[in-house]
């Protein structure tokens, strides 16, 4: 009669256990994906990089995987590493197609400060036992393309793609519990801020310049219209 009821409690337990492990993957999950859209830095990849970690922590045991990090740092760095290998992308467009001076200086600047961003992301990945996807050139910038109106494509591409990096890095500061990814994500948005910043004054400017081309064709043209009334 006691192995019995021993038996019993033993069942009880394991179906509690397994209930509670439904219940915290399907809360985690849930609080992922209230962060929002890292531009390029979306739900959908913060939501993935998350499942596949919970899943894969149930799946195994400790003495078969390497430690891993916890899942918000999984879809922080998977988003950073993404956003990372756009801007990288972009600035090397824009350096290979830009019209003018300042946009192929922007472009270099972007390559150079997401690159060694770049380099600390995969440090920590590494360190944590996160697993970087590797992402190909080709699906990297779809928002620009060569022609005239190049510049001015670019930069409101960036403005927007930063817009979204500043606003989703200073959420994922805010909530994780890695103090290694927060001096990581700490160090990061000023620089993210700069190049919006940068940007957004580019887009100003080209703005402008738009404006004055177009009121000169105008003056133009009544100057040439007024000359040829008898």
């Amino acid at each position: 009669m006691r192995a019995m009821q021993s038996e019993r409690r033993r069942g009880r337990a394991g179906a509690w256990g397994a209930g509670t492990l439904r219940v915290a993957i399907i809360g985690t999950l849930g609080t992922l994906g209230t962060l929002g859209t890292l531009g390029g830095m979306g739900t959908g990849a913060w939501g993935l990089a998350a499942a596949d970690t919970l899943t894969g922590a149930a799946g195994t045991s400790e003495e078969s995987t390497p430690p891993r990090a916890p899942s918000l740092s999984t879809g922080v760095l998977t988003k950073l590493h993404r956003a990372n290998l756009e801007e990288i992308a972009r600035g090397t467009f824009a350096q290979e197609h830009g019209k003018s001076l300042e946009i192929k200086n922007f472009g270099r600047m972007l390559v150079k400060d997401h690159t060694a961003t770049e380099k600390k992301v995969a440090a920590l990945a590494a360190e944590e036992g996160v697993e970087l996807p590797a992402l190909e050139d080709g699906s990297l910038v779809k928002d620009i393309a060569p022609g005239p109106d190049f510049d001015a494509k670019f930069v409101e591409a960036v403005v927007e793609a930063h817009r979204n990096d500043v606003s989703e890095a200073i959420v994922a500061r805010a909530n994780t519990a890695d103090p290694k990814l927060k001096t990581l994500l700490t160090a990061l948005i000023p620089v993210l801020q700069k190049h919006q910043n940068a940007a957004q004054t580019l887009n100003n400017e080209l703005v402008r310049d738009q404006k004055q081309s177009t009121s000169n064709s105008m003056s133009s043209s009544l100057s040439a219209g007024a000359k040829e009334s008898p």
